[in-house]
Protein backbone atom coordinates (compact mmCIF):
# COMPACT_ATOMS: atom_id res chain seq x y z
CA UNK A 1 0.00 0.00 0.00
CA UNK A 2 2.78 2.49 0.47
CA UNK A 3 3.98 2.22 -2.97
CA UNK A 4 0.61 2.52 -4.47
CA UNK A 5 0.62 5.98 -2.35
CA UNK A 6 3.57 6.93 -3.43
CA UNK A 7 2.91 6.23 -7.20
CA UNK A 8 -0.13 6.41 -8.02
CA UNK A 9 -1.90 9.82 -7.95
CA UNK A 10 -5.48 10.18 -6.30
CA UNK A 11 -6.90 11.55 -9.04
CA UNK A 12 -6.20 8.82 -11.32
CA UNK A 13 -7.90 6.49 -8.90
CA UNK A 14 -10.81 8.93 -9.02
CA UNK A 15 -11.61 8.50 -12.38
CA UNK A 16 -11.19 4.15 -12.35
CA UNK A 17 -14.93 2.59 -12.93
CA UNK A 18 -14.62 -0.59 -12.25
CA UNK A 19 -11.86 -2.59 -10.61
CA UNK A 20 -11.89 -6.56 -11.45
CA UNK A 21 -10.17 -8.68 -9.06
CA UNK A 22 -9.67 -12.52 -9.59
CA UNK A 23 -9.01 -14.88 -6.79
CA UNK A 24 -9.19 -12.16 -4.37
CA UNK A 25 -10.06 -13.09 -0.65
CA UNK A 26 -9.06 -10.30 1.21
CA UNK A 27 -8.23 -6.73 0.53
CA UNK A 28 -4.60 -6.94 2.51
CA UNK A 29 -2.68 -4.49 1.01
CA UNK A 30 -5.85 -1.48 1.90
CA UNK A 31 -5.95 -0.86 -1.86
CA UNK A 32 -9.61 -1.42 -2.82
CA UNK A 33 -11.08 0.46 1.18
CA UNK A 34 -8.69 2.87 -0.47
CA UNK A 35 -10.02 2.82 -3.76
CA UNK A 36 -13.59 2.73 -2.60
CA UNK A 37 -12.82 5.80 -0.13
CA UNK A 38 -11.82 8.10 -3.01
CA UNK A 39 -13.75 6.67 -5.32
CA UNK A 40 -17.22 5.68 -3.40
CA UNK A 41 -19.25 5.22 -7.00
CA UNK A 42 -16.63 2.77 -8.44
CA UNK A 43 -17.17 -0.71 -8.73
CA UNK A 44 -15.41 -3.88 -8.08
CA UNK A 45 -16.20 -7.08 -9.79
CA UNK A 46 -14.89 -10.18 -7.68
CA UNK A 47 -14.13 -13.92 -9.73
CA UNK A 48 -13.74 -16.14 -6.50
CA UNK A 49 -14.96 -19.29 -5.19
CA UNK A 50 -16.47 -17.29 -2.15
CA UNK A 51 -17.97 -14.11 -1.35
CA UNK A 52 -14.76 -11.76 -0.53
CA UNK A 53 -14.96 -9.84 2.70
CA UNK A 54 -14.41 -6.13 0.47
CA UNK A 55 -17.60 -6.92 -1.57
CA UNK A 56 -19.90 -3.99 -0.85
CA UNK A 57 -23.72 -3.74 -2.33
CA UNK A 58 -22.87 -1.83 -5.39
CA UNK A 59 -20.17 -4.56 -6.36
CA UNK A 60 -20.51 -7.60 -8.27
CA UNK A 61 -19.51 -11.22 -7.35
CA UNK A 62 -18.97 -14.30 -10.13
CA UNK A 63 -18.74 -17.31 -8.04
CA UNK A 64 -17.02 -20.02 -9.14
CA UNK A 65 -13.18 -21.30 -10.24
CA UNK A 66 -11.69 -19.06 -11.65
CA UNK A 67 -9.48 -21.40 -14.08
CA UNK A 68 -13.23 -22.29 -15.59
CA UNK A 69 -15.22 -19.28 -15.06
CA UNK A 70 -12.21 -16.97 -16.72
CA UNK A 71 -12.11 -18.41 -20.49
CA UNK A 72 -15.88 -18.64 -20.45
CA UNK A 73 -15.88 -15.19 -19.40
CA UNK A 74 -13.45 -14.14 -21.89
CA UNK A 75 -15.31 -16.15 -24.90
CA UNK A 76 -18.51 -14.42 -23.74
CA UNK A 77 -16.59 -11.09 -24.15
CA UNK A 78 -14.97 -11.78 -27.57
CA UNK A 79 -18.47 -12.26 -28.77
CA UNK A 80 -19.48 -9.12 -27.95
CA UNK A 81 -17.23 -7.34 -30.18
Amino acid sequence: PGWLKSNVCEDDIKKINVIITVGLHTDESGFLSWYKKLNPEGIIVALNLTIPNYIGQQDFILLGDIQLTVPKLLTKLESIN
